[in-house]
């Protein structure tokens, strides 16, 4: 999960700039945040 906490510990405008990323997305960012361990373990 180490790349879901980097993005979450961003600066507030690139912040800003991922939620808008995710506000209409297929997978919220709740989603995201609740499956992040898995999703990046995951060998796209």
């Amino acid at each position: 999960m180490a790349q879901w906490q980097e993005v979450q510990s961003l600066a507030n405008a690139y912040l800003e700039q991922v939620h808008q990323l995710y506000a209409g997305a297929a997978l919220p960012m709740a989603v995201r945040q609740c499956l992040a361990a898995w999703i990046e373990d995951q060998n796209w």
